[in-house]
């Protein structure tokens, strides 16, 4: 499973749920890694973690916009909702790169949430302004059943300036990990990883500290 940390399963846009939780269970952590998603030449970063906690508990995290902040590891120096239309918001972000050398900043919409079919749901940011080129971000999230959700989420950043894909690659998915770990914590109430079980089967008390 070492390796999935990197790369994607050359199947990945196509897998089952019950792949994808198996995939996460044996792991027993949050998983991440680069790739093209499937009909885009862009190179993403990707995480995804199992949740203990249903799907409208993640998916209010998710929708929370006003705390985005808190979805970055610390690593955005500003982040704020300054606009609401409709179903329609924009997220406005300051990413200090470079050691703080230079101040990355866009404006994100993100419209309503999206249902492809029941239990599997994304929210979508596009880029609207800003001193990059592009950004695209989704959150996925997937319930497998009532006291467990799959989410994912893949990033998309194309900065004005040069740098080395594999720099650009390590903060992409660094980015991605961050996110889903802060919904996971926040939609479960305490921090870390907690493995799939089946309903007959009691849930394992969170750890000391947690």
């Amino acid at each position: 499973m070492a390796a999935l940390s990197l790369l994607a399963p050359a199947d990945a846009h196509a897998e089952s749920d019950d792949t994808q939780l198996d995939r996460l269970n044996s792991a027993g952590h949050t998983l991440k890694w680069n790739w093209n998603p499937p009909g885009r030449q862009e190179r993403y970063g990707h995480a995804e973690t199992l949740v203990q906690a249903p799907l409208a508990s993640v998916r209010a995290q998710v929708l929370d916009f006003s705390h985005y902040k808190d979805l970055s590891g610390g690593k955005f120096k500003t982040s704020r909702m300054i606009a609401k239309e409709g179903d329609n918001t924009d997220v406005y972000f300051q990413v200090p790169v470079m050691k703080g050398m230079l101040t990355l900043w866009y404006v994100s919409r993100f419209g309503p949430t999206q249902v492809s079919s029941p239990g599997n749901e994304m929210v979508e940011g596009r880029f609207v302004r800003g001193n990059i080129k592009d950004m695209h971000l989704q959150m996925k999230m997937r319930r497998v059943d009532d006291r467990f959700t799959i989410m994912s989420c893949d990033l998309y950043v194309l900065p004005t300036f040069p740098a080395p894909q594999s720099a650009v690659d390590e903060e992409l998915r660094d980015a991605c990990k961050d996110a889903v770990e802060a919904v996971r914590d926040k939609a479960q109430g305490f921090k870390g990883d907690v493995p799939f079980v089946t309903p007959a089967a009691p849930l394992p008390a969170a750890r000391a500290g947690q």
